[in-house]
C-alpha cells in the first residue's frame, strides 16, 4: 500500500461528492468516496501496481496521479476535465480516475456487473466505438487497488 500522497486536492464536502454522483448519474462506489473525502486525489508513493494481462505495457502500471475532484474543472488533473475528455471514448460507466506518465488512464467501472472494479484503459489501443479489448484488469475495488500499489522492480 502506499505509504504516502502527495499533490492532493482541495478538501471537499459530503454536499459536493452528492453533486458529482448526480453529475455521473451513479453512485461512486463507498471506498473511492471515502479516498476523494480523505485526499482529493493526488501522487502516492509508491507508485507501481500490477496489471493482469497487459502485455504491451504491463505487467506494472506506474500511477502517476489520482485525479482531483474540483465543481468547475480547470486542468488534466481534474477529474470531470478527463470525464468530459473520454466522453464516448470509454465504454458507458467506466469512470477516469488517474493516469500514468503514458495517458493510459486508471478506471473505475460505476456501473454493470463490474461494478466498483479498478481496470486500465490502454489509450494506444483505443477502438471506435469503445469496446473491453483495451481494458485490463488492476483489482476488485478500489480498496484492494490502493493496497496493491507498491514498489516493483523495473519490467526491463
Amino acid at each position: 500500500m502506499f505509504r504516502k500522497i502527495d499533490d492532493t486536492g482541495p478538501a471537499i464536502t459530503m454536499s459536493q461528492l452528492k453533486a458529482l454522483e448526480q453529475r455521473l448519474g451513479a453512485p461512486l462506489p463507498a471506498e473511492y468516496s471515502a479516498f476523494l473525502l480523505r485526499y482529493n486525489g493526488g501522487s502516492p508513493t509508491p507508485d507501481g501496481v500490477p496489471v493482469e494481462g497487459w502485455a504491451d505495457g504491463g505487467p506494472i502500471l506506474e500511477v502517476r496521479e489520482l485525479y482531483h475532484y474540483r465543481p468547475r474543472p480547470m486542468d488534466t488533473d481534474d477529474l470531470l476535465w478527463n470525464v468530459e475528455c473520454f466522453a464516448g471514448r470509454m465504454p458507458e460507466g467506466l469512470l477516469p480516475i488517474g493516469a500514468n506518465s503514458c495517458g493510459d488512464q486508471i478506471c473505475l467501472w460505476i456501473t454493470g456487473a463490474d461494478r466498483g472494479a479498478v481496470v486500465l484503459w490502454d489509450h494506444e489501443a483505443e477502438h471506435r466505438p469503445p469496446t473491453r479489448r483495451n481494458i485490463y484488469a488492476v483489482a476488485r475495488n478500489f480498496s484492494e487497488f490502493l493496497e496493491r500499489i507498491d514498489e516493483y522492480p523495473d519490467a526491463d
